[in-house]
């Protein structure tokens, strides 16, 4: 996975026959702070160890919907019949869009280097 790859991560899920674009901006990473009073991190290990409430993890979905989806209500995900039936069914993908986002500077920069060195081989090979 690139750095670019890492900045534009999105994930698809599919909700009542509606293909959604889940993807956390920082705007809605800031939401989710606020919404949750919890620091991402918090949030995140929270996931890990699966004590995320069902009412949080609904924001949490919420939140990675608000950049593609402005038309989504908080309230119509809470008042689906089923709610956790379907977060059980997008977590991986939830997840994934969730944590690319957050990943720490100094991997990133392990990652660029990695690219940069990869990139310098390819083209010495190319020679």
């Amino acid at each position: 996975m690139t750095y670019e790859d890492i900045k534009e991560y999105k994930e698809s899920i599919v909700i009542d026959d509606k293909t959604l674009t889940v993807e956390y901006s920082n705007k809605s990473l800031a939401w989710l702070e606020d919404a949750l009073n919890l620091t991402l991190y918090e949030v995140r290990d929270l996931l890990f160890d699966k004590k995320l409430k069902v009412k949080d993890q609904v924001i949490l979905l919420y939140a990675g919907l608000i950049k593609h989806h402005p038309e989504i209500k908080l309230a119509d995900l809470q008042n689906r019949p089923q709610i956790a039936v379907l977060l059980n069914n997008l977590s991986d993908s939830i997840m994934d869009a969730f944590f690319v986002h957050i990943i720490p500077p100094e991997i990133i920069s392990v990652i660029k280097e990695n690219e940069a060195k990869e990139n310098g081989k390819k083209q010495e090979a190319q020679k």
